[in-house]
């Protein structure tokens, strides 16, 4: 992925301006946290099954009335 600007960081993921006007690209972390925040650790494959669930949760919201659409669905995905 080429640099791009970061718009919000979170506990789980991470929003760059897409490649396009009007899009996103969102990255989900395989961070972990517990016990308000007071046990971190990495969870393998965290960040790839929370962006299937992601995925899959866009696809079921994608009609007309929603101003979204799911463009790219691979390691990140871009959302216009």
């Amino acid at each position: 992925m080429t640099r791009r600007k970061k718009i919000y960081e979170g506990k789980a993921k991470i929003l760059y301006q897409g490649p396009e006007p009007g899009t996103i690209v969102q990255y989900f972390k395989d961070d972990a946290t517990a016990f308000n925040n007071e046990k971190k650790g990495t969870i393998t494959g965290k960040g790839v099954l929370n962006n299937r669930i992601s995925e899959f949760m866009m696809r079921k919201l994608e009609f007309p009335r929603i101003l979204f659409a799911v463009l790219i669905c691979a390691n990140n995905w871009f959302v216009r």
